[in-house]
This record gives structure tokens, C-alpha cells and sequence, in this order.
């Protein structure tokens, strides 16, 4: 009796000119995909900064569900108005003062430059700053106040290179609302992309991205208004003008790591020598101490319940983002390195590896 179909050693074999296709096509899908995600790199960040802002939002709109026992599309109503009224109200005290006092801190500090050098003249120091500094400070500030204010306009403006500063937050704020209003839509679609016997896994490792992002996130926003309060009470204390928009600058350039501290205390050292300085002593100390404090037990106590990045990691990748992105880049970097660490750890380690990481909270 002849058995239908082929054995093993009759299997049909594809002909060479397929398989030269087959690998031309993937090759093609593949080029195609890496152009896509390179000319779309700014549109995909802002998306990613969409997606950080839903889990956030939908975390909230659980706790309130929760408590109240309300429809979730009316707890998400309730957390929105919530934080559109916290913020419009932070924005009518703080908008003005910052507005007046950014004017005042742009015409001083052309002035605080001067002092600085003629401060490091006196000690013979000028010539070295001038031979290293030189280049670096026209290149960055420019010879005169129009190039200075110029400069300063480009380093504020975060989403100037996307579709501009409001577009860029209107985006960022509809899509994390869409995500927190029907969070199983998406996860449903990403789900049904993967064969049925890694849908769970799958579910697992969004669950842990998921928890991820969400901490972050909180953990960045205690930070800010920490940091933010203490070192505009701080400043007025020393006696340091304008220490409000100073203080929204720091808490700003706390969503960067490593390099913001030092960021963000270039201005606030420059504006305490124009005040003299004796000013800078008790300054540096004040700033060494809070950072200090931020650095090495508020940020740690947070973000352990999320994962432990290595700082050359991040900074590489602020560095990386910075040239190809741009400032909305560096902003993202640490929860770009969290969600590419967790992947690695599940996907890479654990799966294909077999190796047993430390458990991840779900």
C-alpha cells in the first residue's frame, strides 16, 4: 500500500531563486521598519510619553473606582478634572512669577558672567578660563545678551523639534487619556499579535512594564515638587533673587539624571555671585545637601520597587537620545532604560537563557 503525501527524504525543496526572494523580502520589511522608526523617532517618544502618562492615569482611575465604586469612564472624568484644576491653579500662581522673574534672571546673567571672570582674574585664573571656556561659551551663549537670550530660548524649547510645545503636550495628553479609558483595548491588540502559548508571558511582561512606568513616573513627580519647594524656600532664605523660576528649573531638570543636578545649578551659582561671593559658599552647601538627600535616599527609596539601572547606562543613553532626539530624549532615557532592562531581563535572560532573575513586582 503506497502511503499519499511525501516522506521525509521526498520533501519539496524550495527553489533557490524563492529563498534569494524570501531573504530579499525580510531584508526590504526590515530596512523599511528602521527608516519608518528613524524618521518617526520623535513622533514615536511622544507617543512613549503618551503611554507613561496613561498607565499613570490609569492607576489612578483604579484607586478612585475603588473607593468610590463609580463606572471607570466617571473616576476617569473625576481624576482628569482633578489634575487640570491642581494644574491650572499651580499655573495661575506660578506663570506670572516665572514669566517676570525668567526676564530679571536673562538680563542678570550676562552680568553674573562678567563677575565671574573678573572673580577669577583677580585670582590670575582668567587666562585659563578664557582658553577653555572661550570657544565653549560663545558656542553655547554667544558674545552679546541677543545671542545669549537666543540660546536660552532654544535650550526651553523641549518639543521644538516636533510638532512644537503645545502640540506636543496635547498629544502626549490625549493618548495617555485614551489608553487609561479602555487600557484592555490595547492590551487585547498587542496580545493578539503573539501565538497563543506566549499570550501569557506576554500579559506578564506588560504587566511589569506597566508597573514599571507607573512608578517612575510618581517617583519623578514626588521628586519634583520635593525639590522644587525646598529649594525656592531655600534660595529665599539665603537671600538669592528669583528663586522661584531657579527652583522650577531644578525641579525640571530633575527628570534627568546625573546631569541635571549639575544642570540646573549653573544658574543658581551664577545668579549667587552676582549677589556676591560670600553667597556661593552657603549656596553650594545648601544645593550639595538637598541633592544629596534626593540622590542617594528619596529617588533610591522609590524607584527600588521598580529596578536598579546602572548610571553609565542611562547617561550613555541620554547622550545617545540627546543627538538623535533631542531634550525630549534625555527626558525619557531612565524609562526607556527601565522598559529595555525588564524586556531583556523577561524576553532574553529568563526565557531564552533560562536564567532566573530577581523577581519583578506585577
Amino acid at each position: 500500500m503506497q502511503m499519499s503525501g511525501h516522506s521525509p527524504g521526498n520533501l519539496p525543496k524550495v527553489a533557490f531563486s524563492q529563498r534569494v526572494l524570501i531573504t530579499v523580502g525580510i531584508t526590504a520589511a526590515v530596512l523599511i521598519t528602521l527608516l519608518i522608526v528613524w524618521f518617526a523617532r520623535h513622533v514615536m517618544l511622544l507617543v512613549f510619553a503618551g503611554i507613561v502618562v496613561g498607565v499613570f492615569l490609569q492607576w489612578g482611575k483604579r484607586a478612585i473606582m475603588h473607593y468610590t465604586g463609580l463606572p471607570g469612564l466617571a473616576c476617569l472624568g473625576i481624576l482628569v478634572l482633578f489634575l487640570s484644576l491642581l494644574l491650572g491653579g499651580l499655573l495661575a500662581f506660578l506663570v506670572p512669577v516665572v514669566i517676570q522673574q525668567t526676564v530679571q534672571l536673562v538680563q542678570e546673567i550676562p552680568d553674573a558672567i562678567e563677575r565671574v571672570e573678573a572673580y577669577l582674574y583677580r585670582f590670575g585664573w582668567g587666562d585659563l578660563f578664557d582658553n577653555q571656556s572661550g570657544k565653549a561659551g560663545e558656542m553655547l551663549f554667544g558674545r552679546n545678551r541677543d545671542e545669549l537670550m537666543k540660546s536660552l530660548k532654544n535650550i526651553v524649547g523641549i518639543f521644538s523639534t516636533t510638532f512644537g510645545t503645545l502640540f506636543g503636550i496635547i498629544v502626549i495628553v490625549v493618548i495617555g487619556i485614551y489608553i487609561a479609558a479602555d487600557k484592555g483595548l490595547y492590551i487585547r491588540g498587542i496580545l493578539s499579535l503573539l501565538p497563543l502559548r506566549f499570550r501569557p508571558r506576554g500579559m506578564a511582561l506588560l504587566a511589569n512594564l506597566g508597573h514599571v512606568l507607573r512608578w517612575w513616573l510618581l517617583g519623578q513627580s514626588m521628586s519634583m515638587l520635593i525639590l522644587g519647594s525646598t529649594v525656592a524656600t531655600g534660595l529665599w532664605v539665603i537671600g538669592i533673587p528669583n528663586a522661584v523660576v531657579l527652583a522650577v528649573f531644578t525641579a525640571i531638570m530633575t527628570f534627568i539624571p546625573n546631569l541635571g543636578p549639575l544642570i540646573a545649578f549653573i544658574p543658581i551659582a551664577l545668579v549667587a555671585m552676582a549677589q556676591g561671593t560670600l553667597y556661593l559658599v552657603p549656596v553650594g552647601i545648601f544645593y550639595v545637601i538637598i541633592q544629596s538627600l534626593e540622590g542617594f535616599f528619596l529617588t533610591p527609596m522609590i524607584h527600588r520597587k521598580v529596578i536598579t539601572m546602572p548610571p553609565v547606562l542611562i547617561l550613555a543613553t541620554q547622550v545617545l537620545l540627546y543627538k538623535l532626539t533631542g531634550f525630549l530624549g534625555v527626558l525619557l532615557a531612565m524609562p526607556l532604560v527601565a522598559c529595555a532592562m525588564v524586556i531583556v531581563q523577561m524576553i532574553y535572560i529568563e526565557d531564552f537563557i533560562g536564567e532566573k532573575g530577581p523577581a519583578q513586582a506585577r
